[in-house]
């Protein structure tokens, strides 16, 4: 019996209410979508950092809506793992602009999606919590006209753009908590890594908490002790290949040598995810 778009967000919602933590690794092609399935893994994300190094562009609000639908339809159509995606910031600033976002996520096949708040890293700055609040609004009114309880993550930024103490967790609480009041059905705050915060995190967000991969974050069994609904690995996977990419480039021009080829997906394992 074919899975509604319906039925397949309610069920990915309600993984992260089951009590087990939700791994979640961060897709930025079709072959990195198909190698996370063939792991093993049910559900998947997209990281559009990821897809915008693919596509030759930085981080940050630099692809259009129009760019990031058409780069993450096929990752959705090529999997049979439920999908959320990252659309930054929604793509506009209006509640309009993400109205018409989550149409579009809807009419490809997404689960969910992550919308944060941050207006940009360059001078470390977070959008008005009301203007976020009334985007995350739309967004979810667009979603249940559509009859899809669509996954929205509200991301927050104030860690990541290099907060810390009491303050950014007091203002990443209070706006998490107004974001899940608007609709939002879990709270991501990357950037998040020391155990008592997690812990008070945990505590004090009405919702599901998100957390990121990243050095000095607790083993994932750690965080599932201390409540962690979800972990994501964000940009991490697309920076670790393009790691091993930089690494095997340099063997080569260096030492004229290719050991990098002994850590290489073989031919038969890559062609076997497309057939």
């Amino acid at each position: 019996m074919t899975t509604t778009l319906a039925e397949k967000a309610r069920k990915f919602f309600e993984r992260h209410q089951s009590g087990e933590l939700l791994i979640l690794p961060n897709a930025w092609d079709v072959a990195s979508a198909r190698l996370i399935e063939d792991a093993g893994y049910t559900a998947l994300a997209t990281t559009s950092a990821g897809i915008g190094y693919a596509l030759g562009y930085p981080d940050l609000h630099c692809l259009s809506r129009e760019q990031m639908m058409a780069a993450v339809k096929p990752i959705i159509d090529a999997v049979a793992a439920a999908v959320t995606v990252d659309v930054e910031n929604g793509y506009g600033e209006t509640p309009e602009d993400v109205s018409k976002t989550i149409r579009d996520l809807i009419a490809i096949g997404s689960v969910g999606c992550n919308i944060e708040d941050v207006s940009s890293y360059t001078d470390g700055t977070l959008a008005d919590v009301g203007l976020v609040a009334d985007r995350l609004r739309a967004a979810r009114e667009t979603a249940d006209g559509e009859g899809i309880d669509l996954v929205i993550n509200a991301r927050t930024d104030g860690y990541l753009i290099g907060g810390n103490g009491p303050a950014v967790f007091s203002n990443s609480v209070a706006r998490g908590n107004a974001y899940l009041e608007a609709g939002a059905r879990a709270v991501f705050v990357p950037g998040l890594r020391q155990e008592i915060e997690i812990a008070d995190m945990v505590r004090e967000i009405n919702g599901p908490l998100n957390l990121v991969t990243c050095p000095g974050l607790p083993s994932l069994s750690r965080l599932q002790e201390l409540g962690v609904a979800r972990v994501s690995t964000g940009s991490s996977l697309a920076r670790n290949a393009y790691g091993s990419l930089r690494g095997a480039l340099h063997e080569l021009m260096a030492a004229g040598t290719y050991s990098y080829t002994e850590n290489a997906v073989s031919f038969d394992d890559m062609d076997g995810l497309f057939v």
